[in-house]
């Protein structure tokens, strides 16, 4: 399958499950033919991660591997091409800057549709922390015939990397369910005031809930963390109340995470594997009226910290 054709694939509202997967499974024989690179689900991979001061960042192999995370992947190249499409006719006359963080093996938010924009108009950054990853993709850019592309790979931490110039669209996917563990937040706060006035970055808003589950009840308690361009500061502790009475084995306390990628371009809870429920064990039983306490913290496993205050 050429890469026009897997990139209408995913582009086409209409397109079934069946024919997005499809043309994501041929995007990944392609590249794992040209690469050498075998996608893992990182059980026999992990001991290639680097861990950062600002979190994980998964190797090359499980990098690959979420391109099977089919609606995750789907959701954010049609976001990708949309703001490209908004830059593009908001600057008829000048060329877009493009800064694609974490960028993995396959850069596969990116290159199934760069074909679909004039490449006098673009100027493409990325970077990766794995100089392997990289010379993937410098591989997959000759396979495809993108050289006529101005593509600048460059290997990086990009919750530290600083810009020579002021990106346009910054989209960096960088992250675990309930932005633990990887280094989505530090990225963003890093990236995102580097950002070009009118410029846009991906994802636009996450946000992340805590909640209680019991059969198909669900009562969200409120808002841990909203991160955004505009809001990248980590949060401050949220106290809050429950609002029944929550004991028993058929009761679950979890971390739900919301993606708005690019406008209508969303990821709701279950949707995709970073937008599943984060169990939180430990805290069962609980009655009505109680508090918790919810903090975020940073650091080299960014992770959220529940504890029950004393009433």
């Amino acid at each position: 399958m050429r890469l026009a054709q897997i990139s209408g694939s995913l582009l086409d509202e209409t397109s079934s499950s069946g024919r997005i997967e499809a043309a994501l499974d041929a995007y990944s024989r392609t590249c794992a033919e040209v690469t050498g690179i075998t996608p893992d689900a990182g059980f026999d991979a992990w001991e290639q991660d680097a861990f950062l001061d600002s979190g994980v960042a998964i190797n090359p192999r499980s990098a690959a591997h979420c391109v099977t995370d089919y609606r995750r992947t789907c959701v954010f190249v049609r976001a990708m091409h949309a703001a490209l499409t908004r830059l593009l006719s908001t600057r008829p006359d000048g060329v877009v800057r493009i800064l694609y963080a974490g960028c993995g093996p396959w850069a596969t938010l990116l290159l199934p549709v760069l074909g679909d924009f004039p490449p006098e108009r673009l100027r493409a950054q990325l970077i990766d922390v794995h100089p392997s990853a990289l010379d993937a993709v410098r591989r997959l850019v000759e396979h495809f015939g993108l050289q006529d592309y101005a593509i600048e790979l460059k290997e990086a931490d990009a919750s530290h990397y600083r810009c020579e110039d002021a990106p346009d669209l910054i989209v960096a996917e960088t992250m675990h369910k309930a932005l633990e563990q990887e280094p989505q937040f530090a990225v963003t706060a890093n990236l995102a005031p580097q950002l070009a006035p009118g410029g846009i970055f991906m994802p636009q808003q996450i946000d992340v809930e805590l909640c209680f589950s019991h059969d198909d009840t669900r009562v969200t308690l409120g808002r841990v963390l909203s991160l955004s361009a505009a809001a990248h500061r980590v949060p401050e502790p949220v106290c809050l109340q429950v609002p029944v009475d929550v004991d028993g084995d058929d009761w679950r306390i979890d971390l739900i995470t919301s993606i708005r990628v690019f406008e209508e371009h969303r990821l709701l809870p279950g949707d995709a594997h970073i937008t599943l429920p984060r169990a939180c064990a430990g805290l069962l039983p609980l009655e009505k009226g109680a508090r918790l306490r919810v903090e975020y913290r940073c650091g080299t496993f960014p992770v959220f910290e529940i504890e029950r205050e004393a009433i």
